[in-house]
């Protein structure tokens, strides 16, 4: 957020208000949809795990594909380390986060 820019509740309506113009367009022209590298960062105050669910839930209603950024890489975007773990390069955190339930419930519908 810029100093000058007014504090937006990022929740399911709001974001499914600003995704209108691509659902639209691949309704439209009968295409498919990516939605690369979305994510939240772990140390988010409050509503990662529902950011996430909204988002996803939006995704696919939409029969939008998408990826998540990022599992395994740096810690920051990685599901698997709390909001307040320390910092270092192991690719897991170990922890069942809210995040990770949100991610693994949706992987469960799509994984084969």
């Amino acid at each position: 957020m810029f100093n000058s820019s007014p504090e937006i509740m990022w929740d399911r309506a709001t974001l499914k208000e600003n995704m209108q113009p691509a659902i639209d367009f691949a309704r439209k022209y009968k295409v498919r949809m990516l939605v690369g590298e979305f994510s939240v960062i772990r140390w988010a105050k409050g509503g990662a795990a529902q950011w996430l669910e909204d988002s996803i839930s939006l995704f696919e209603e939409n029969g939008f594909d998408w990826v998540y950024h990022s599992y395994t890489s740096w810690n920051g975007w990685n599901p698997t380390f709390t909001a307040g773990a320390k910092s270092n390069n192991e690719p897991d955190g170990g922890a069942d986060t809210d995040r990770l339930k949100v991610l693994k419930k949706y992987f469960a519908r799509n994984g084969k």
